[in-house]
């Protein structure tokens, strides 16, 4: 069937035409006339297996609802003498695109266009006319989610079909994101303008269905969607339904949502209930019921006895303070995400259930306080007018889609574009968020990098992420069925090198992904596709860039790479399934006694998936960082830095019963003598503290997510400390803190870091002991006894803070000094700069203050001529 080229199945009776006869990748004509079809299923035409059929005839039928979907890979569509009534306005845009495409429509009972209107070219007219003039109301996005193989795609496909429809087994499974469109009919009560009397007026409800696959692979990539308000359809079989199971099906997925956002409308959909029972389906409505108010419980009562527990003690601490406080948004968060515990059971094999559907979303879309109008844009509410020009917008963006070969403006250009040709700059950002909660565009306004770019086609988009994580790549993705891969020169061994490669470490070859994504961006176009590379890598962080050891089978995680160009090849940790090293582990084992400083981050309840990868790709900035990644496996990496000597390990480890998890950060001395000259907590916290901002920074786009910081014992291990890097002023003051399961005193530099002294502050004890020597002076007394006084008066804890701090080296008071004598340059184009004269007064000063903070023993002492002397000789610089 594969080969097939020409089918005739006309005049044989045929009430039903399989999704599959549309999608045979070889098919030229298809002639289905003269049978007894009532629809034509609707089916998503992807746009790496799009084949254009050049006829198509379905004419002496019984088709009611146009097939519009079919414009898009047909050069001739014959539909005439069927029963269709209206023709779709947003379809024959396919039409308006493509003058050479051919549409019959003729003896169909038409009401729009009307009858009489015939032709081609005079319905286009038509068409185009009716939609300049057609009020345009606000649509919709639904998200439909579920387990894998919970019917999910059935469910859509009945819902567009209106009628009984399975999903079948196309060319492939679901991967990804589907697209689908759907209008409904929302009957609305609207105020008369003339007499301002209430009346019944139906209005279009525009529904754009996007179809998420239920595989945990997706579960991160998928994340990024879910930033604006949607309704959310959450589907599961009831048939295999049982209490145990609610966590798989139902639970979990509520806390990935709820882990991103509460913006979203939940609805309960079961499937399957046609092989069910009515006393059946009833027990599992009310078990899920039951299922619901437990797992709101089980949730508000993690909280509640956090609170409590801080509540209780008697002195509340400023981390405490903000941890209770964060306590008590996630109660309000969590309280305010909507889930409709009323199971809709249906049955997409006998289309039962769906006119409940349709009304619970007709609900949904009709209630103005579930989608209200927010500060930052000023949007029609649903079902609500939408502006002219705001319509004349979408339909340029849609136009200029279909030209572009990477689909993806710059805001800047896309703002200077819009506006020429609209003007109203001030609504330019109103306008682009209305396109996106409608799921005409996608702008992450509130994502660092992306939001700096439009992507003007979605599908184009999810079609590109499909090709990166997918979860059959390995059954889909063949040599022998893309030419694109023979196109750039690669053999079959070649490419079964850098598959494996894929599968095994998760690195992606550069070349290997350009073929891939060859149908999306043609391979000659090497500018646009390092354009798209460069916004994977920045934008969506899939991964970062790494390069093959020539002479051994390891990587370099950490290349020196100029630009995108440069980049050979792309490690992504989401895909990355390795064990950690041995050499890893028997070098950390090896740093087991050194200092090390170690940052604990518990999820109670649920850790974001992805969290831990996003994390990996920011520390892999070695601007920022500074490190040199020297291992990557599944669940963690090592890494040094590059200037201190210090070793990295960020790891994580699943909770019991694979509830919540623990991410950590420790970092472990690793100088060279780390008996005399070993690296301290303070140098550590300089790369740590970097880290976990990133941290917070990423945390904060899962508002829904409980985390607890801690920070671990020294001594014994254990996270017996609150994380307090946030919050440091209070322990910053103390020198030492008591370890609550092994009594150690544990020095607080290993728990946050220490303040550093400001130069105003060094100035202001410069100006306290100036103060003080004029008054001891005017007194008589010596310099030694001057010391000796103010000696007595030092506070006790500043050298018992320094008692692990190792060798001290003098502090640099250079730049409290005026700039003595430099010799600059050298030859005839030296130059020299005068030495302030008081540099000599202040050097007795500062004497002082050295001496008051690092005191030395008597016969060690200088006098004041020798400390003159050697200041004197330490003053020319080569």
């Amino acid at each position: 069937m594969k080969q097939l080229r020409d089918l005739d199945i006309s005049n044989n009776k045929l009430s039903i035409l399989p999704t599959d006869v549309l999608l045979l990748p070889s098919l030229e004509t298809l002639n289905a006339s003269r049978n007894k079809i009532t629809k034509i299923p609707a089916f998503n035409i992807k746009l790496h297996n799009r084949h254009y059929v050049s006829e198509i005839d379905l004419s002496d039928n019984q088709i009611t609802v146009f097939p519009g979907h079919l414009l898009r890979m047909t050069e001739k569509l014959d539909l005439s003498s069927n029963q269709i009534k209206i023709l779709n306005m947003n379809a024959m845009k396919e039409l308006e695109r493509n003058p050479n495409q051919e549409l019959i429509v003729d003896d169909n009972p038409l009401v729009f266009p009307p009858a009489e209107i015939t032709g081609q070219n005079a319905i286009l007219a038509y068409i185009q006319e009716a939609r300049l003039n057609t009020p345009v109301y606000r649509g919709m996005k639904i998200l439909v989610i579920g387990s894998h193989r919970s019917g999910k795609s059935s469910l859509i496909q009945s819902m567009v079909d209106n009628q009984a429809r399975l999903a079948e087994d196309l060319n492939e499974s679901v991967a990804g994101i589907d697209l689908y469109d759907l209008v409904l009919d929302c009957e609305m009560k609207v105020k008369n303008e003339e007499d301002g009397k209430m009346q019944k007026e139906i209005r279009p409800l525009q529904l754009c269905l996007w179809d998420f696959c239920g595989h945990p692979y997706y579960q991160f990539p998928h994340y990024l969607f879910f930033e604006q308000p949607s309704v959310a359809l959450l589907t599961f079989n009831m048939k295999e339904f049982t209490p145990q199971k609610f966590n798989d099906m139902i639970g979990c997925w509520l806390d990935w949502m709820i882990a991103k956002t509460n913006s979203l409308k939940v609805v309960l959909v079961g499937t399957q209930c046609d092989k069910m029972s009515k006393e059946k389906i009833k027990e599992v409505k009310a078990e899920v019921k039951k299922q619901m108010t437990e797992f709101k419980n089980y949730h508000e009562s993690i909280l509640n006895e956090r609170i409590n527990h801080i509540s209780q003690k008697s002195e509340i601490s400023p981390t405490l303070t903000e941890r209770m406080f964060s306590y008590r948004k996630l109660l309000i968060f969590t309280d305010t995400f909507t889930v409709q515990s009323d199971v809709i059971a249906t049955s997409s094999a006998e289309f039962v259930g769906f006119d409940q559907l349709r009304k619970s979303i007709e609900l949904i879309a009709k209630d103005e306080n579930q989608f209200p109008p927010t500060p930052e844009y000023n949007l029609p509410l649903v079902l609500h007018k939408v502006k002219t020009f705001w319509v004349d917008v979408e339909n340029y963006l849609d136009e200029k889609s279909n030209s572009m070969v990477v689909p993806i403006m710059p805001w800047d250009e896309y703002v200077e574009e819009v506006t020429t040709k609209f003007g109203m700059k001030k609504q330019i950002k109103d306008i682009t968020q209305y396109l996106h909660v409608t799921g005409k565009v996608l702008w992450f306004s509130t994502t660092p990098v992306l939001c700096n770019y439009v992507f003007i086609r979605p599908a184009w988009l999810f079609e590109l992420l499909r090709n990166i994580y997918r979860h059959d790549f390995e059954e889909k993705v063949d040599f022998a069925t893309d030419d694109t891969y023979k196109q750039m020169g690669f053999s079959q061994t070649r490419f079964d090198r850098n598959k494996r490669e894929l599968l095994q470490q998760g690195v992606m070859d550069k070349d290997f992904l350009r073929a891939i994504v060859g149908y999306l961006i043609p391979p000659d176009m090497k500018e646009q596709f390092n354009f798209m590379l460069d916004i994977l890598l920045r934008g969506f962080k899939i991964g970062y860039p790494a390069a093959k050891k020539t002479k051994e089978m390891t990587y370099n995680l950490s290349p020196e790479i100029e630009n995108v160009d440069n980049v050979s090849k792309i490690l992504i940790p989401w895909i990355r399934n390795t064990e950690e090293p041995e050499e890893v582990t028997s070098l950390w084992e090896d740093h087991n006694d050194r200092e090390r400083v170690a940052a604990l981050l518990r999820f109670p309840k649920y850790m974001p998936p992805g969290l831990f990868e996003l994390l990996c790709v920011g520390a892999q900035k070695v601007e920022k960082h500074n490190l040199t990644f020297k291992a990557h496996w599944s669940n963690g990496i090592l890494a040094r830095h590059n200037k201190i000597d210090a070793v990295l390990m960020i790891s994580y480890t699943n909770g019991p019963k694979g509830k919540g998890a623990s991410l950590k950060y420790e970092l472990r001395d690793d100088s060279p003598d780390p008996m005399y000259y070993p690296t301290r907590p303070a140098a550590m916290w300089t790369i740590l503290l970097p880290l976990l901002q990133d941290f917070e920074e990423i945390i904060k786009s899962f508002k829904g997510v409980l985390v607890e910081r801690q920070m671990l014992c020294k001594f014994c291990q254990n996270p017996s400390f609150l994380g307090e890097w946030n919050t440091p002023k209070e322990t910053q003051n103390l020198p030492e803190k008591i370890c609550e399961v092994c009594n150690e005193k544990v020095d607080t530099d290993t728990l946050v870091q220490q303040r550093e002294e400001k130069r105003d502050d060094v100035l202001l004890k410069l100006g306290e002991i100036r103060a003080r020597r004029k008054g001891a002076m005017a007194k008589g007394m010596t310099l030694q006894q001057m010391l000796h006084e103010e000696e007595l008066d030092k506070p006790n804890y500043g050298r018992e803070r320094r008692r692990n701090v190792g060798v001290i080296q003098t502090p640099d008071m250079s730049s409290l000094l005026p700039i003595p004598t430099i010799n600059v340059g050298s030859g005839e184009e030296s130059e020299t700069v005068e030495a302030d004269d008081a540099t000599q007064e202040n050097m007795e000063n500062i004497r002082a203050l050295f001496l008051l903070n690092f005191p030395v023993n008597e016969d060690e002492q200088m006098s004041a001529t020798e400390i003159r002397d050697q200041s004197e000789s330490d003053e020319v610089v080569d």
